[in-house]
């Protein structure tokens, strides 16, 4: 129990960071390149709705996984 949960504290806040990241990357470089609001408003918030939507996705892929070992398991 002590592990799965240290486990899942690394975890997502690495998930969530890697796509904080991620999105400040895109958003610097787009700046440089004088990208518009239009930019912004489209594409930009559809990259990070992806990456959230990714992530949770992951984590509840992860979640299920870990669960089904502890089934098999007992």
């Amino acid at each position: 129990m002590r592990t799965t949960l240290f486990k899942w504290l690394l975890i997502v806040p690495a998930l969530l960071f890697a796509d904080w990241l991620i999105m400040v990357l895109i958003g610097c470089f787009s700046g440089l390149c004088h990208a518009d609001n239009r930019f912004f408003c489209s594409f930009y918030c559809y990259t990070g709705i992806a990456l959230v939507s990714f992530s949770v996705v992951l984590i509840v892929y992860l979640v299920l996984i870990n669960i089904r070992r502890k089934h098999k398991s007992a």
